[in-house]
């Protein structure tokens, strides 16, 4: 069994240097082929499973009726079409990935009006005043921290926005094993990427509060899914999109490699009883633009 003599986390280190100093940030170009490999799997195992929490969001955020909603990030459409089903009104999503945007076509595209664009890009596009509310289900660690300004701007007076996104350590123990699967073969490293996940439900509402929102609730949580056997737990981190971004920055040839070896050291630093949790650190947090004047960009 391979151990720690045979992780080169120098070689890693000057590797993934090497790659900061030559090559420009790839991490949208490499999040959106992620997702664009798992879109049709994405409902299966990341939908059917935490679908309650992106209802609970929806719930505390209390969209108003005839309101004209925003969902960025939408993915395949569940919260956009809830928004849709809940106020009647004018729902529009947003998201960046090609063909998670054909499957949200496919399912709702008769009641939603679905974007392929960057949510950034997208919003420095809309008038100021224009959304009564504004979603971001599981996705906005994925975007620049200026997109809140850019919601905030867009929101009209007494318009509010509802959050609820995976925390940093959301199934950081995923994250680790990858690491030293990858310092066990350091050549296999080929891009890097730049996330912007929030830690605690605490640095989000400061964030938040820093752009003009009044926040109204916060919460967290974390929802854990067990499995016991290493091939199914990698599936389900694959296909549910938790990995997206991350198995991109790996060669290809060398891709099913560091997936295998991943599992194994997953199934080694999981409990002793044999289960392999898929543990989701979840952060959510519903604000409101009361005040008239914007504040400075931040």
């Amino acid at each position: 069994m391979r151990g720690i003599l045979h992780r080169h986390w120098f070689k890693l280190g000057l590797r993934a240097f090497d790659i900061y100093l030559n090559q420009g940030d790839n991490s949208n170009k490499l999040i959106q082929t992620g997702y664009n490999e798992v879109a049709s799997f994405y409902d299966t195992h990341w939908t059917s499973s935490m679908s309650y929490l992106s209802e609970e969001m929806i719930k505390r955020l209390e969209p108003p009726k005839g309101g004209t909603c925003l969902d960025l990030t939408c993915g395949t459409g569940f919260v956009t079409q809830k928004l849709s089903a809940i106020t009647s009104g004018n729902v529009t999503g947003v998201d960046a990935s090609e063909y998670m945007i054909t499957e949200a076509q496919k399912k709702y595209g008769d009641r939603c009006r679905f974007f392929h664009d960057d949510a950034y890009h997208f919003l420095k596009s809309q008038p100021s005043n224009s959304y009564d509310c504004v979603t971001s289900a599981w996705g906005l660690g994925y975007l620049p921290p200026q997109i809140l300004y850019e919601i905030f701007r867009t929101l009209r007076q007494n318009g509010k926005i509802g959050i609820i996104d995976n925390s940093v350590l959301s199934n950081w123990k995923f994250v680790y094993c990858f690491l030293l699967a990858v310092s066990e073969e350091p050549t296999a490293l080929t891009s890097y990427i730049t996330p912007q996940f929030y830690l605690t439900t605490g640095t989000l509402i400061h964030r938040m509060r820093r752009n003009g929102f009044t926040i109204i609730d916060a919460w967290k949580g974390e929802k854990m899914i067990p499995f016991n056997k290493k091939e199914t737990a990698m599936e389900q981190i694959i296909k549910s999109g938790v990995a997206a971004g991350i198995i991109q920055l790996i060669d290809k040839d060398q891709k099913e490699k560091i997936i295998r070896r991943t599992g194994e050291l997953l199934q080694q630093h999981s409990s002793s009883n044999g289960t392999i949790p898929v543990t989701h650190r979840y952060i959510g947090a519903i604000g409101e633009k009361k005040i008239k004047t914007l504040l400075s960009k931040v």
